[in-house]
């Protein structure tokens, strides 16, 4: 870090970090007083609006308000003992704070100089629209066999030039993936550009009717290889895709402009690598211990007009022990002393325009200084001489079993449909007793998810597919085995599904994993324990007066209400 940076940060006295000065130009109700600290109205008022909204649930407006004067008080408490213990000096703590600074500014200056330059024509939307593929969705055939040269062996025979064999009959004759195989390797649905999974996407370079060379997919949990071939394709409008054509046209152009902008500034500011420093290291790093001498250490890796980086400080900076390799390459290490010195450039760059004294900056940076300090605090008084015993883990285990449990999981046979119609048709088969097999050859399935077994049209809705799909999941809950559910509008189409079986939760086992979890478990417990001993020696040791009688309405109906009356 360059000299006539640090200091900026490092000038930031305690008190406004703790941000309770009893040196206020206009005389407010004190409604609490720590050491020499005080807690106006209007600082009650400005801590109650920065809390998330969750702090007040299942709390009456009143314990909201209790809740929100104690937290601050705590707050105030650790803040005036991490300045006691001068933890704003120690060297991680200016480091961490010091780069979360540069890193809004940083931040702040590439929104000013990048992104507020970039505009996007609707001729630049089209083009990469129709070049990007996104122009049309399509219904791919896919062929999966067991290795490579299996695979190869069905490519060549399908571009046979004496008789190639078709597409439906080698899916059907070669392809182990049985759900598609029955329908000559159609996969039954049409796919968008944004919607293919990695296998698929060669598919978007390509016309209907041709094929792509063998991929691997992972199929049943093994390695094998598919080719895909497009077997039709429709349009779809621009208005459907939009969102992504024109994340992926800003991307691209806020790289070319930042390379452009990079290299001006690397220019103006004369930045430098110096090779045979970068040489120095690869060839030091070599060796089983990095030794430099050091002179050596004070020579200059990357240099510009207004510092350098030493390699002393580049060292610092990147050495850690899964980069020892890392720093054996030249090219690793000049592409990261150019970063580094890129950096500075626009860390000057920002403050010349005065972007570190930016409001919302010095706020935001405010905000991060006292979290660090409360943290750093906490981490060094409490969380630092925190144990866990064997036995109080297995204590913990016996006592607490829903926490060590496989989850529950019910396991679906889904149907997609393309309309609610044909959704109501095939529910109403369903509950008919039709089998769902039979209904699978009338109607479409989601045909990329699989159960952990690989079986086409089965779903396993547990706690961890629950992202995937919320709306079934919830759906089933309340559902028993063979009851049937939907439909469901889903982005997909129509959903709807058979309960085939619910797995109940069972207990998991006292083994390195559930004793590594019940350990983290007593030790979060142990460490809320230790805070609150740790807080209240602060209340004894600085001492805190409260005045209850002017404590303002901070909450009402469970929503901070700032301009309540008192």
């Amino acid at each position: 870090m360059s000299a006539q940076i640090r200091p900026i940060i490092l000038s930031m006295g305690l008190s406004f970090v703790l941000g309770t000065s009893c040196d206020s130009p206009q005389k407010e109700p004190v409604v609490a007083r720590i050491g020499d600290k005080q807690i106006t109205v209007s600082h009650l008022r400005s801590f109650a609006a920065s809390i998330p909204a969750g702090f007040h649930e299942n709390k009456t407006d009143a314990e909201a308000d209790s809740s929100i004067l104690k937290a601050l008080i705590d707050k105030t408490l650790l803040l005036l003992e991490a300045q006691s213990q001068s933890i704003h000096s120690s060297p991680d703590f200016i480091t961490e704070i010091t780069s979360f600074e540069e890193q809004q500014i940083a931040h702040k200056y590439t929104k000013l100089k990048v992104h507020h330059t970039i505009s996007i024509t609707e001729e630049e939307m089209l083009g990469r629209y129709r070049e990007s593929g996104r122009d049309r969705a399509l219904r791919p055939g896919v062929i999966i066999v067991e290795s490579e040269s299996k695979a190869k062996q069905v490519l060549k025979e399908l571009k046979s030039d004496v008789k190639p064999i078709e597409f439906s009959q080698a899916a059907s004759q070669y392809s182990v993936e049985k759900h598609t195989r029955e329908f000559g390797g159609d996969m039954a649905r049409y796919i968008k550009k944004d919607e293919a999974q990695t296998p698929l996407l060669g598919l978007f370079d390509r016309n209907v009717g041709e094929l792509t060379d063998p991929v691997p997919v992972l199929h049943e949990g093994q390695r094998h290889f598919a080719v895909f071939k497009v077997l039709d394709e429709i349009p779809v409008p621009l208005k459907d895709v939009e969102s992504a054509v024109a994340e992926e046209l800003v991307k691209d152009k806020r790289l070319v402009r930042t390379q452009i902008l990079t290299d001006s500034l690397a220019q103006v500011y004369q930045r430098r690598l110096h090779m045979d420093v970068v040489a120095l290291i690869s060839q030091r790093s070599a060796s089983d211990t990095l030794h430099l001498t050091a002179q050596e250490l004070e020579q200059s890796v990357a240099s510009y007009s207004e510092g350098q980086v030493t390699t002393g400080q580049f060292l610092t900076m990147v050495q850690e022990p899964n980069k020892q390799l890392m720093l054996t390459d030249t090219s690793w290490i000049a592409k990261t002393a150019n970063n580094l010195i890129g950096s500075r450039i626009v860390q000057v760059e920002a403050r010349k325009m005065g972007l570190h004294l930016d409001d919302k900056i010095v706020k935001t940076v405010h905000r991060k200084r006292e979290d660090l300090l409360v943290s750093f605090l906490r981490k060094n008084r409490v969380d630092a001489g925190i144990t866990a015993s064997l036995e109080e883990a297995r204590h913990y285990y016996e006592n607490h079993p829903e926490q060590f449990q496989y989850a529950k999981a019910i396991i679906v046979s889904e149907l997609l449909l393309s309309t609610e119609s044909e959704a109501l048709q095939a529910m109403k088969e369903l509950k008919e007793g039709v089998a769902i097999d039979q209904i699978n050859i009338d109607y479409q399935t989601r045909s990329d998810h699989w159960t952990p077994e690989g079986t086409a049209g089965q779903l396993r809705l547990d706690r961890y597919s629950q992202p995937h799909y919320p709306q079934l999941y919830s759906e089933a809950q309340n559902m028993k085995v063979g009851q049937v559910g939907g439909p469901i509008l889903i982005p997909e189409g129509y959903s709807i599904f058979k309960v085939l079986e619910i797995i109940p939760a069972t207990p998991k086992p006292f083994n390195d994993a559930s004793r590594k979890r019940a350990r983290a478990y007593v030790k979060v417990g142990k460490a809320k324990n230790g805070y609150v001993s740790f807080v209240r020696t602060l209340v004894e040791k600085y001492g805190v007066e409260i005045d209850r009688s002017i404590i303002p309405t901070l909450v009402q109906d469970g929503k901070v209400n700032l301009t309540a009356s008192n």
